[in-house]
């Protein structure tokens, strides 16, 4: 289908051929983007027939990918193209294919790391990692409190991406619901009549914070634009997200069913997705089995399945990638970069 029937296709909705591509990259990585090209990039979206991405403004490591005024000390040390995300969108709009604009709310290692105080805090008083991997383990994921400064830090860096690069949406990932005992979280819980104590008022609480801050999250989105798609991605979506549904503009399912998920997940919680009223997007993913199995491809069988059956189930379709660290889309599975084959 060619971009004027993808335009026509977008005034009734929300896209339906999206790209969620990642784009985490360690602050260690050097050389970053030196083979990017603009409009290569946008023409190989294109040549997919896609109509929309989403582009990152910072990763999970906490790094930015434009030319931040108020941040510069964030930008990834060795971003070849400084401002990639404007170059990015920039030609993704000249090409008739719509820009989600992308941030992280729960992990940002660089956050974390210059502000530790902004880490959720566990009910025996530790600092929270998602994956368990204990405190001297490498990763990205220690849990970061919305209820913190760390929400106004994440505001002021964030407005400044939405005012600053035109886009049709926004997506916030890691919108997870958590619990925290830290003091903020304490205070707000006693404020309430809650127990910090007690599991059943920390979930409780969790949950007042999850349904606050993406109202908080979505009313400042519109402020720059009234008229943003707006997507918050938490791995799953159920009966905690419905009486949030006013603040989503559509409802994203991620599945990936090569790791826990299984090809189960979706199609059951699809059908109560389907109820919140709201336009529905699967989402699964291009790799073997997780997010950043760089090494593989799911085999074009596991894909067409996952792709029908989102459409078989009322949703549109999300395939989630990740561009490689120098900046250019591989166009098929079948072609290989010399630099995977040590060339």
């Amino acid at each position: 289908m060619g971009n004027k029937e993808n335009q026509n296709e977008n005034r009734q909705g929300v896209p339906s051929r999206q790209i969620h591509l990642d784009f985490h990259t360690s602050e260690k990585i050097e050389g970053v983007c030196a083979d990017f090209d603009a409009e290569e990039f946008a023409s190989t979206l294109e040549e997919a027939h896609v109509n929309s991405v989403t582009l990152f403004s910072c990763c999970h490591h906490g790094m930015l990918y434009y030319d931040s005024k108020k941040f510069p000390q964030m930008v990834h040390p060795h971003l070849v193209h400084r401002d990639l995300l404007r170059e990015q969108t920039e030609a993704c709009h000249r090409h008739g294919i719509k820009v989600n604009l992308y941030t992280t709310i729960r992990w940002n290692k660089r956050a974390a790391d210059m502000h530790p105080e902004w880490i959720c805090i566990d009910e025996h008083g530790a600092l929270q990692d998602y994956k368990g991997l204990g405190y001297f383990e490498p990763g990205f994921y220690k849990n970061l409190c919305v209820n913190t400064a760390y929400r106004d830090f994440l505001k002021e860096q964030f407005g400044e991406v939405l005012e600053t690069i035109p886009a049709e949406g926004v997506w916030y990932d890691a919108a997870f619901m958590n619990e925290c005992c830290c003091p903020e979280c304490q205070r707000r819980m006693r404020e309430n009549g809650m127990d910090p104590r007690t599991a059943r008022d920390r979930r409780r609480f969790a949950q007042m914070t999850y349904y606050e801050m993406v109202e908080d999250l979505t009313a400042f989105a519109k402020s720059y634009n009234p008229d943003f798609y707006v997507c918050y991605n938490k791995g799953h979506v159920g009966y905690l997200d419905k009486p949030a549904a006013k603040d989503y503009s559509y409802f994203s399912f991620e599945s990936l069913p090569g790791v826990e998920w299984g090809y189960l997940d979706f199609p059951v919680s699809a059908k109560y997705m389907r109820n919140f009223g709201k336009e529905c997007l699967g989402l699964t993913s291009r790799f073997h089995t997780e997010w950043g199995d760089f090494h593989a491809f799911r085999n074009q069988a596991a894909m067409e399945y996952e792709v029908f059956s989102m459409l078989a189930n009322g949703c549109k379709c999300t395939i989630g990638d990740q561009m490689d660290y120098w900046g250019v889309l591989i166009k098929t599975c079948t072609v290989r970069s010399e630099r995977y084959m040590g060339q």
